[in-house]
């Protein structure tokens, strides 16, 4: 058992319900971990045995380029497209964080998160 993971891609983006975040934008942080299951490693060497977290990273890239209002939407998005583009894993868990959140308040940030199943 394996996980293949990108964490902390950090991408500039315009989501948000507010007029302010949709206009200025923020930059979000994306974290990806896909589990292979019980399939075993690669013993060839070759990326055809594995995850391509090229591949990945490109979903990350075109989903967080579609604008949204929440976070639970480009979570959403991220794992059903890495669900339906790729093969050799069971589950993938999508982290989205907001960085400093239009709050009252002096807030890190914010982050949704979801674990998807290959049915």
């Amino acid at each position: 058992m394996a996980t293949i993971a990108l964490e902390s891609i950090r991408i500039f983006g315009y989501h948000g319900l507010y007029t302010e975040e949709r206009e200025k934008g923020n930059f979000f942080r994306v974290d990806v971990y896909v589990d292979t299951g019980n399939r075993p490693l690669p013993e060839d060497d070759r990326i055809g045995g594995t995850i391509d977290y090229a591949i990945v990273f490109n979903v990350v890239k075109d989903v967080m380029g579609e604008r949204a209002n929440l976070l639970e939407t480009l979570v959403g998005r991220i794992g059903k497209r890495l669900l339906s583009e790729l093969s050799g894993f069971d589950t993938v868990t999508v982290r989205v964080t907001k960085e400093r959140p239009p709050l009252a308040a002096d807030v890190a940030h914010s982050f949704v998160e979801a674990k998807f199943l290959r049915e």
